[in-house]
């Protein structure tokens, strides 16, 4: 059987995603393609990127990653195949909108999502495989350093600007700035652009600004923040020097949207700062985490984060321990979504 597969143009061709996991932040964000790949090879399942598919009578369905807004001619051709179509979409209705229109959902007969008021079993399923540690087997690490040996707080994240109320980006920036001005040899931050001024990407027309074409101009307008420190070749070994990570999620407004982010800190040996699904506590022990909403100002959470003495916080890696190791943690594993993904093709 074989299975064309689209995502991201400039990152999928060749088949190239099923064999390099990493992000441009350094996080693995991809590896679940290619445990899905392995997976699916064991079963006599050939899944292959859209551009590799040289017979089209030969599929017998195609995944998209993502309803496909600017796809070459030939990912069209295979949207409009007379075959089943499977969606996986790891982003929210705010960030994503057209992925989420009715005219789009319409085109799929199976959808994978991570939006609980969406999912109800029989066209919408449940999808949150962002633990990309474990692999087929179960097996995972947790990095280690002492407490001692650890600096204090930092974040991991893009610079990126967007104008929605619904999206927590600006939240992002307030939490940098505080820092900036009150801590800022105490908290470190990593990603990529931040030494850029970026344009909203949620205005078509200012978007394009953020292209290669205009870097110099955004490099000459950047904030100079003495906290970047620039980007980060390997996120969980950046993690793991430091007792507490901030996780934002890009929105916290939908149940059960819970990303790949808190388990690069859990995996990274940290303890997130969590901002994000308020139904959070459904699906991860409350112990494992620090919830930001728990605190009035950033001042207090300050207070608090300072409070925690070494036998407190390693209490705290027991319980992230616990949970990564109980059934509870299950459902973010990759190897979940295979199976699921499988059982799908199977109905086919």
């Amino acid at each position: 059987m074989d299975i064309a597969f689209w995502l991201r143009e400039d990152q999928c061709k060749k088949n190239n995603i099923f064999f390099n996991p990493l992000d441009a932040t350094g996080a693995k964000a991809h590896l679940k393609y290619q445990h899905l790949f392995e997976f699916l090879k064991k079963k006599n399942i050939n899944l292959k990127t859209y551009d590799l598919v040289d017979n089209y009578e030969t599929l017998k369905a195609s995944i998209f990653v993502d309803y496909p807004l600017i796809p070459s001619k030939k990912a069209i051709e295979i949207f409009n195949l007379d075959i089943p179509k499977i969606l996986i979409t790891d982003e929210n209705k705010y960030l994503r909108p057209s992925v989420w229109s009715k005219d789009n959902l319409k085109f799929f007969d199976y959808i994978f999502c991570n939006d609980d008021d969406y999912v109800d079993n029989k066209k919408f399923f449940k999808h949150h495989a962002h633990d990309h540690f474990k692999d087929l087997n179960l097996n995972f690490k947790i990095l280690k350093k002492e407490f001692k040996d650890k600096k204090f707080l930092s974040m991991i994240s893009w610079n990126k600007k967007y104008n929605s109320k619904y999206l927590n980006y600006k939240k992002r920036f307030k939490v940098i700035d505080w820092f900036e001005k009150y801590h800022s040899n105490e908290f470190d931050l990593y990603g990529p652009n931040w030494d850029e001024f970026v344009f909203p990407w949620d205005l078509p027309v200012l978007r394009r600004l953020n292209s290669k074409r205009f870097i110099k101009l955004r490099s000459a307008f950047g904030t100079k923040y003495s906290t970047w420190k620039g980007k980060v070749s390997h996120k969980a070994n950046c993690i793991n020097d430091y007792k507490f990570v901030f996780v934002f999620e890009n929105t916290e407004l939908i149940n059960g949207y819970i990303t790949e982010k808190i388990f690069d800190v859990f995996y990274g040996g940290s303890i997130p700062v969590y901002l994000g699904a308020k139904n959070i506590n459904n699906y991860i022990n409350d112990r494992c985490f620090i919830n930001l909403r728990d605190f009035e100002n950033l001042g207090d959470l300050y207070n608090y984060l300072k409070s925690i003495d070494s036998v407190k916080y390693q209490e705290m890696l027991n319980e992230v321990n616990n949970f990564l190791n109980s059934n509870q943690s299950y459902s973010f594993t990759t190897k979940y979504l295979c199976e699921k993904i499988y059982s799908t093709l199977l109905k086919i």
